[in-house]
């Protein structure tokens, strides 16, 4: 239609910074531009569910919403953390916590079930006004996401760019002579 779209999924893959190296986050980067000589409106929407954080979906999650200085943050857990505490085929992992992250002020968020955060976005552009707080819930029950909204504006032959970090920080990663010990980074 127009609209060329990129999507990069970078790591921190720098062998000589262990400390990098180690870091559980992934950076996506989006790079819009037009290609048919035309000017086009474009939103970009992106959301992640709780599914993520769950071994199963029937175990109860929570999210909410956290802010550093320079970031708009969006965790979700389960509420139980139970670190290490399954073994066995086909497992996931059920502790720590799923980060989604923005510079602030680049786009809107929201804690949402991801029909109501989907429907909005379709029929206006945007996200749900308030944040969903009926939590812990099962990550089933309207499938909560951390969503989000970049508007790109009207987007010309130069490229417009906008970036979303995507983290789990599983807090615990082994057990080791009996002591949870925690991840390098």
């Amino acid at each position: 239609a127009g609209v060329e779209l990129t999507l990069t999924f970078t790591n921190p893959n720098l062998p000589d910074d262990l400390m990098v190296l180690s870091r559980p986050a992934t950076y996506l980067t989006w790079s819009v531009k037009s290609v048919d000589g035309s000017n086009h409106e474009v939103k970009i929407y992106f959301d992640a569910t709780a599914e993520l954080c769950v071994n199963v979906t029937e175990q109860t999650v929570v999210a909410q919403r956290e802010a550093t200085e320079n970031l708009d943050v969006l965790r979700m857990g389960t509420d139980t953390q139970e670190v290490l505490a399954k073994s066995g085929d086909n497992i996931r992992i059920d502790w720590g916590y799923f980060y989604a992250a923005v510079e602030k002020g680049t786009a809107n968020s929201a804690i949402a079930g991801a029909d109501d955060a989907r429907s909005v976005f379709i029929s206006h552009g945007d996200l749900p006004k308030a944040d969903d707080d009926n939590f812990p819930r099962p990550a089933r029950e309207n499938w909560p996401v951390a969503a989000f909204t970049f508007d790109c504006g009207i987007v010309k032959a130069d490229p417009v760019v906008k970036r979303i970090i995507l983290a789990y920080d599983d807090e615990y990663c082994l057990t080791f002579l009996g002591e949870q010990l925690r991840p390098y980074w």
